[in-house]
């Protein structure tokens, strides 16, 4: 599977989770500049990508997702969204809606409820 840019829609769901403070935030923030993709090999994938940064400088962080998100899709189910830190790098957009139902509309990112871990 090839890598690609970040489209529209995946790098505005990172910008919303990177709206509140926390540390490595701004670390993140320039890893997610030139970043590459590509989609994840689960089967259950509703959007869900894999991030190869360019800018290597690792980030301090102790937690493997120090920031995620929630929003409803249209049936009222939640759907969570995960930023992945591994080894200090970016590795992963993890989005899953929580009842394993497909979703029904393409949510708007920047609606995200943002919670930093």
């Amino acid at each position: 599977m090839s890598r690609r840019p970040l489209t529209h829609f995946e790098k505005t769901i990172i910008e919303q989770l990177l709206t509140e403070s926390f540390p490595g935030r701004n670390e993140i923030k320039n890893q997610i500049e030139g970043c590459l993709t590509q989609k994840t090999d689960d089967n259950d994938n509703y959007g869900s990508i894999y991030l190869f940064p360019v800018n290597k400088t690792a980030i301090d962080i102790r937690t493997r997702v120090p920031v995620e998100g929630l929003i409803n899709d249209t049936d009222g189910t939640p759907i969570n969204v995960l930023l992945h830190v591994d080894k200090g790098l970016i590795s992963e957009l993890e989005i899953v809606k929580l009842d394993g139902t497909p979703i029904k509309k393409r949510f708007n990112p920047e609606k995200i409820r943002v919670v930093v871990n």
